[in-house]
């Protein structure tokens, strides 16, 4: 048993819930290192190299509304740093909060319908689905039910408060792909089966899939179709299945991919089958595509006169003056909502016809572009220095430079995602982009030690099936960057015939 299970044993979840009142009220100096870390439970990260706490705030289905947004902003204004960071797993986490206005921030949260329950730790992290949730014409049937009724179990019971590892999930509708849903530890793609002579819609199940610094596996089919009335059953059997019965020895070692690998697809469907009273059918016929889904500039609404909007955010940071902006155009354009995406910018529903022509001209256009440059769009970082201490560079400004730079050197630069993490951890994934940066310190000629990065780039994997990055240029100096990119976009992504890169660049290694 690693120390976090340890840990984990002598806390009760509940009762610390009960009690947050009372424990916020203490002196600091009175509360132990045991208690800090449980705190995650609820979404609060104790950050010892600054002394400070952030909130990581769930947003069910990235779907928010304004009152929302201006309740953040305020809190991160009067407590925090002024600033809200948006997350992959659109949700919304703020920095740079002290102790002893933890009482008085999570009230202001809870009265908002904030909630960080589950969003650190060991837990069922905040399910991902398709930003254009019931307002895209490629949707094949909407999850909204199955989420809702998943995520109000997950908060509002302590039953998976203590799993061996944590849950990434996704659960889409959508025909097209919004991230890389075969990466996540749970997925729900839709699907279609022939039921009784009927083609009845819902969802082919899949588990252990990962992403990490150092590994990358797809999910696997579980050889299961549910129906959207019963799908959030089948997912919570396999949740109590895998608090029960996954491993908590090696804390590298339990996640969902691993216990899957150890115990068998076809003995974990055997014990859901077992568990469950609904019918399980074998897999239907999945109905997504590889192409991906568009979330910026102005996506149609096949059924209503309206639009949305989806907006770039840059670094995916809003200072609390800008959410402000945000939101009075969402209230003033579309229906007092808004949707994060899990490529960290913002969707705006409900746009109608006669207001579109204001709205793609109105003066919040010039810092949240709704038609970024390839460069930016394409570009997403982790939080890095001076937030992250694990980091080894500050990632979000090198990715704001190396962009402009890019956008004057390319002003016709192809799609490519390009994502920068600042350290091995990988919290950007960059093992899953086009061009995956990793952030170092190069020690140069003269001693003097500068911002670098390794350069990840897809390579054909045979034992997962899939394009593995692996590395092929280690410590490019991020002064020079720009132009080993350009040199890279030009030969392998803008003309008709690609070039080996491994063979093409690994040559290519001193500065």
């Amino acid at each position: 048993m690693n120390r976090f299970e340890a840990l984990k044993l002598e806390v009760n979840f509940k009762a610390l819930e009960a009690e947050l009142g009372s424990l916020f009220a203490k002196p600091f100096d009175e509360v132990d290192d045991r208690t800090l870390e449980c705190l995650k439970v609820f979404g609060i990260a104790y950050k010892r190299k600054s002394k400070t706490f952030m909130i990581r705030v769930r947003i069910p289905l990235g779907q928010m509304d304004t009152n929302q947004l201006r309740a953040l902003a305020a809190v991160a204004e009067e407590y925090g740093q002024g600033e809200l960071h948006l997350t992959m797993r659109s949700q919304i986490q703020v920095r740079g909060f002290q102790w002893y206005d933890l009482q008085a921030i999570t009230t202001k949260l809870c009265d908002a319908g904030l909630l960080g329950h589950s969003t650190l730790m060991d837990s069922v992290r905040n399910i991902v689905t398709c930003p254009l949730t019931g307002i895209s014409e490629h949707e094949y049937l909407d999850p909204t039910p199955v989420i809702e009724r998943l995520n109000d179990r997950i908060v509002k019971t302590d039953e998976l408060r203590n799993l061996p590892r944590k849950v990434n999930t996704i659960i889409t509708g959508c025909l097209y792909q919004c991230q890389h849903a075969m990466y996540q530890d749970i997925v729900l793609l839709p699907a279609v089966k022939d039921i009784d002579s009927a083609d009845i819609r819902g969802f082919n199940f899949y588990i252990g899939g990962q992403a990490t610094g150092t590994a990358c596996y797809q999910a696997r089919p579980l050889d299961i179709f549910v129906s959207p009335s019963v799908a959030d059953k089948v997912v919570w059997a396999l949740l109590m299945l895998y608090r029960d019965h996954g491993s908590r020895d090696v804390r590298g070692e339990c996640r969902i991919s691993h216990w899957a690998e150890e115990v068998g697809l076809s003995e974990i469907r055997e014990q859901l089958v077992a568990m469950l009273t609904v019918p399980l059918y074998q897999a239907g016929i999945t109905q997504q595509s590889e192409d991906r889904c568009k979330t910026l500039g102005l996506i149609p609404h096949p059924s209503r006169e309206e639009i949305a909007m989806g907006l770039y955010v840059p670094g995916a940071k809003l200072r609390v003056d800008d959410a402000e902006k945000i939101a009075c155009f969402v209230d003033e354009f579309g229906r007092s909502e808004l949707r994060l995406t899990p490529d960290q910018n913002i969707v705006v529903p409900g746009i109608s016809g006669a207001k579109v022509e204001a709205a793609i001209t109105h003066p919040i256009c010039r810092t949240f572009d709704w038609q970024p440059h390839a460069a930016h769009a394409g570009t997403r970082a982790c939080v890095g220095l001076p937030d992250c201490h694990l980091s080894m560079i500050d990632t979000s400004y090198w990715a704001k430079r190396v962009s402009d730079e890019l956008q004057n050197r390319l002003p016709e630069m192809p799609e490519v995602n390009i994502r920068w993490s600042g350290c091995n951890a990988g919290c950007a994934r960059h093992q899953l982009a086009d061009i995956g940066l990793v952030g170092r310190k190069r020690t140069m000629a003269d001693g003097t030690q500068v911002d670098a990065v390794d350069i990840y780039m897809p390579r054909e994997d045979s034992v997962h099936h899939r394009l593995h990055n692996e590395l092929v240029i280690s410590q490019v100096p991020c002064e020079i960057l720009a132009g080993k990119l350009e040199q890279i976009i030009r030969q392998e992504f803008m003309p008709p015939d690609q070039l080996e890169v491994m063979e093409h660049y690994q040559a290519t290694t001193q500065f």
